[in-house]
């Protein structure tokens, strides 16, 4: 695919909203399983530490930026991200787009009864959705098999897994040959969102790329290390990036 640029080692599809939809409604109308992940800066310095996580990400067919510190990076490398395209705020968008179509969809991960609650809250959101089975996340190696039959006896068009990063991508890899469904797509903490157990930061916050500032307000101790050390590890390896372009 054209337009890809290279983000500390990891490839970014740089994609507007419509680009990525041309391309999602392809891949349900193709024959072949695809994937999809949202890559914002904790992704990246992952990727640093886990270099199996680096490279299933980088094999997924396609890989879109998510966050300000993204975008920051993409600055640094003088190819600027169009627009910033994270999961829990593209996930709606997909809905009442792929509605029309008449996809289905099945929901994997979080706690026990996480997803079903985001199932009803996003059924009443947008009428006639399709989301044809839901599974918490809180399973072991030793029952995959049950959860793939599980899903294939749904087969849905569309799997959305949120365990988290890497788990999340981890799992699709290493299952989606034995699944029945168009496409893989790791969603994070989407299903925590739209079962409103989580807030969202104010629209304005959104706006301007200071969402994560919210997060951390709400969850100091989880995600302290990610966000404050996080953010510096990954600033410090993005200016690193730029003084080698100069």
């Amino acid at each position: 695919m054209s337009n890809e640029i290279n983000i500390q080692g990891v490839k970014i599809h740089n994609l507007d909203y419509d680009e990525f939809m041309k391309e999602f409604l392809k891949y349900l109308k193709g024959g072949q399983k695809r994937t999809i992940a949202f890559i914002n800066a904790h992704c990246i310095n992952v990727t640093r530490k886990d270099k199996e996580y680096k490279d299933i990400i980088n094999g997924f067919d396609l890989i879109l930026a998510d966050g300000i510190g993204v975008f920051l990076a993409s600055l640094a490398n003088k190819n600027t991200i169009r627009e910033n395209l994270n999961g829990t705020d593209l996930m709606p968008k997909i809905f009442r787009d792929v509605n029309l179509a008449g996809a289905t969809f099945f929901f994997i991960g979080g706690r026990p009864g996480v997803a079903e609650k985001a199932r009803d809250n996003l059924i009443k959101e947008f009428p006639g959705l399709k989301i044809i089975g839901c599974m918490h996340g809180y399973f072991d190696n030793v029952q995959d098999r049950e959860v793939v039959n599980m899903i294939n006896e749904a087969r849905p068009d569309i799997l959305l897994v949120a365990m988290g990063v890497p788990k999340q991508e981890k799992w699709i890899f290493h299952n989606k040959d034995k699944i029945e469904a168009k496409i893989f797509t790791g969603v994070g903490g989407f299903f925590d969102f739209a079962a409103r157990i989580n807030m969202r930061a104010p629209k304005w916050m959104r706006k301007i790329g200071m969402e994560w500032i919210f997060r951390l307000i709400q969850e100091p101790k989880r995600l302290r290390q990610r966000y404050i050390l996080g953010n510096i590890e990954f600033l410090y390896y993005t200016l690193k990036d730029f003084l080698k372009k100069i």
